[in-house]
């Protein structure tokens, strides 16, 4: 049954689906015989069929009955998706004769809260076009709460730390027998258990010696044979000093030999502003016009804004620009390229 109902107007508002359905459909009790003429009767419309697994088969049934002293006629019985067909007992209800809609639905494979409609006509002169609903949740048997953890930018100086849960969303007892991390510098604590079914961790994390983007997972091994493995990705970048975006620069097409204007921005992950002291690229087709640099002391940020003479040679060209700051011995470096064209 519906939770949640409320009638205007003569119609029902099924908050959980938006379907809006005559009112007959929650009627109570014992309903009034139609004389000579055909009555449909639903005990309900919409149906609730609760946590299921991800890719499982749910059938869903709704029982029709006639109410009326005449035939009761079903026809142009469809359903909002593919994945859910309906198919009818009879088409045809003898006078106090009943019939079952079935619909049989292939839930998704992706976990989530999923709703369908179906919709059928009668020869009841009340109510000629009829609509039904049902939803569900699809979820694995354990899951971990986030799915995934992007950290960001990891400073090698200090530690990251992430709180996660490992959970059972039906409420079912299970254990955590083992976890395993993908990287020796990720390491796993549990905090608590509020209970049985629910587990807390805490991950902490030290950036790797290597500076770039990353990403690793761990592997909790549960005693559930319907999901023995739940992973957690997690990903990031390590910045030791600087970090400079965008990542890669693509002019697009260029008449050859004219200047090109780029920004690039680097932002300090210490309390310092960058000192950006030269800005060179990898080789002779392109030139360096000019750069300039304006900083943001708030955001530890330098703003650098270059001009570039592209190649005078046609074709597609590419190059790296190098950004030399403060004392590193290690230049930022940006991909760049461009089609020059005639």
């Amino acid at each position: 049954m519906c939770s949640r109902k409320r009638v205007l107007k003569g119609v029902v508002v099924l908050a959980a689906t938006g379907l809006v359905v005559p009112a007959l459909h929650v009627m109570k009790g014992t309903p009034p015989k139609k004389v000579g003429s055909a009555s449909l009767f639903l005990e309900t419309v919409y149906r609730d069929v609760g946590i299921t697994t991800p890719g499982n088969h749910v059938e869903v049934q709704y029982e029709l009955r006639n109410l009326g002293e005449a035939l009761l006629k079903i026809s142009d019985l469809r359903t909002s998706c593919g994945c859910a067909p309906a198919s009818i007992s009879v088409d045809d209800i003898r006078p106090n004769g009943q019939a079952l809609i079935t619909v049989s639905y292939l839930v998704p494979q992706a976990p989530g809260v999923y709703s369908h409609a179906i919709w059928f006509k009668t020869n009841d002169q009340d109510n000629p076009h009829m609509s039904l609903g049902f939803r569900c949740r699809a979820a694995w048997p354990v899951e971990i709460s986030p799915a995934k953890l992007f950290i960001g930018v990891l400073n090698p100086e200090s530690e990251e730390i992430r709180d996660v849960e490992v959970y059972s969303p039906g409420e079912s007892v299970f254990h955590v027998s083992d976890i395993v991390c993908s990287a020796p510098w990720i390491k796993v604590e549990e905090v608590h258990s509020s209970s049985r079914y629910r587990h807390h961790y805490r991950i902490r994390m030290r950036a790797p010696p290597q500076q770039g983007e990353f990403t690793e997972t761990i592997q909790f091994t549960t005693d559930i044979s319907e999901r023995p493995f739940v992973q957690l990705s997690i990903s990031g970048e390590v910045v030791c000093g600087q970090r400079i975006v965008p990542k890669m620069i693509m002019l697009g097409e260029c008449q050859k030999g004219t200047i090109a204007k780029t920004r690039l921005i680097i932002r300090s992950i210490k309390d310092t502003i960058p000192n950006v002291r030269e800005v060179t690229i990898g080789n002779d087709d392109w030139r360096i016009i000019g750069w300039k640099v304006s900083s943001t002391s708030a955001s530890r940020t330098a703003i650098v804004t270059i001009d570039i003479q592209v190649p005078t040679i046609s074709g597609y060209k590419r190059s790296v620009l190098r950004v030399r700051c403060g004392t590193e011995d290690k230049p930022l470096e940006v991909p760049i390229s461009g089609v020059i064209g005639f």
